[in-house]
């Protein structure tokens, strides 16, 4: 959340870390992923009230240089895992590129099945470090 309310954050790596309200409990879910507190739509109903997560990933991605990855764990033992996530994905990513600078996508990390950043995901991070920001001051 913290990127999206300060522009000065130019990369962001959410990692296992949110769903929009809507697929909060969509199936094959074992169990509902409600979120931890500062995430619920009941105990934060005025903020919440004017955006969703979506809206976040997009405030966090726009902007000049500024770039978000939201990494979501496939196969995830706690929450926020399955495949409901390219429901909204392509949504965020338009609406990144016809706001205008800046990037958002998202890395679906089938790799493993714990609620952690993964070595794989950590590669990406780093890759997506080293390729771009090379020509930023």
């Amino acid at each position: 959340m913290y990127p999206a309310l300060d522009p000065r954050i130019t990369r962001s790596y959410p990692t296992a870390g949110s769903l929009p309200f809507f697929l909060r409990a969509a199936p094959p879910k074992p169990r509902p992923t409600t979120g931890d507190w500062e995430q619920r739509l009941d105990k934060h109903p005025v903020f919440y009230g004017i955006c969703d997560f979506p809206d976040l990933y997009a405030l966090a991605s726009v902007g000049p240089h500024r770039r978000q990855m939201q990494i979501l764990n496939r196969f995830d033992e706690c929450c926020f895992n399955g495949v409901g996530h390219r429901s909204y994905a392509p949504v965020v990513s338009h609406r990144v590129q016809v706001i205008g600078k800046g990037h958002w996508e998202l890395l679906e990390d089938a790799t493993h099945g714990d609620h952690t950043i993964s070595p794989y995901a950590l590669d990406v991070i780093l890759w997506d470090l080293d390729v771009n920001c090379v020509d930023e001051p």
